[in-house]
């Protein structure tokens, strides 16, 4: 089994302040995913590169970008826990708590 096949991500996941977030906005590598989505589902896909199946997610609105409004809304409690996060290089995909 390739070590793609063996990802889990599940121990990987961590909560963050938007503090710690703001950096990869800036680099552009910050990307939110909807609750209706498994935040370790969305990350094997990336690392796996299913193309389509991201694609459709960001078709359909269920991973984005933060957009302008959202960074100033946390910027607003910068230091409050707000998001589960995992890092699939050269992303971080955060999930709203």
């Amino acid at each position: 089994m390739s070590e793609k096949e063996n990802l889990d991500f599940t121990d990987q996941i961590e909560q963050a302040d938007w503090a710690m977030l703001k950096p990869h906005v800036r680099r552009d590598a910050l990307v939110v995913v909807s609750k209706d989505l498994e935040l370790k589902e969305v990350a094997l896909s990336v690392a796996k590169d299913e193309s389509d199946k991201v694609k459709y997610w960001l078709e359909c609105g269920l991973i984005y970008k933060p957009t302008e409004e959202n960074v100033a809304l946390w910027d607003q409690n910068k230091h409050q826990k707000m998001a589960n996060f995992l890092i699939v290089s050269p992303f971080v995909l955060i999930q709203l708590l």
